[in-house]
């Protein structure tokens, strides 16, 4: 994210680390180590989401307060890119106190490996408890692109706990999707398009 700081300004210069970069809002793709003139105004200020990164997403009139909170249904965006990435999702029951205290959380890792046209994600909990209960979560992967993905495979098997669903549209760029359903039990997720 780069601040605008004069009043008027129409074009900000942005600087791009090393890596593959992606404009957040038309999921265009850019090599770092490089300046960047991007279009500024009062309601776009440049926002750049580095390769490899997971953002998790909910509909913004789905959460008003922690009492609607819910964290069995999440989207996560993937910025996919060559190589290996991960991301940790924390999650307590929104309301108590002293969750990390009591060790009364869960810790979520998404470790993610794309190679060419295949994408493969890892899912695994530290916390298997939480499952036995019949709880299942259920993830919609997002990455950046509009063809959708011809084989969605989950631990092996095609179609048994994912399902592809339509292309979306998320601020000016397209997503290709996958649905998963998670059990607790490590997961292992292949996208391929």
């Amino acid at each position: 994210m780069a601040p605008i700081m004069s009043q008027g300004a129409t074009v900000k210069n942005v600087y791009l680390p090393e890596g593959k970069w992606y404009n957040f809002y038309d999921n265009k793709e850019l090599n770092g180590k490089q300046w960047v003139n991007q279009a500024v105004d009062i309601n776009r200020i440049p926002l750049y989401v580095k390769g490899g990164a997971f953002i998790p997403l909910w509909q913004a009139d789905s959460i008003k307060s922690v009492e609607t909170y819910n964290s069995k249904d999440i989207s996560l965006l993937y910025y996919a890119t060559e190589g290996t990435s991960s991301y940790v999702f924390y999650d307590d029951d929104g309301t108590s106190t002293r969750t990390l205290e009591k060790a009364d959380y869960e810790l979520i890792t998404f470790t993610a490996t794309t190679q060419g046209t295949t994408i493969s994600i890892d899912i695994k909990t530290n916390n298997e408890a939480l499952y036995k209960r019949k709880q299942v979560r259920k993830f919609t992967l997002l990455v950046p692109g509009g063809s959708p993905f011809s084989t969605i495979t989950v631990n092996g098997k095609p179609g048994v706990a994912a399902k592809a669903i339509k292309p979306i549209s998320l601020a000016g760029g397209q997503f290709a999707s996958a649905v998963v359903e998670f059990n607790g039990k490590p997961t292992k997720v292949e996208l391929v398009r």
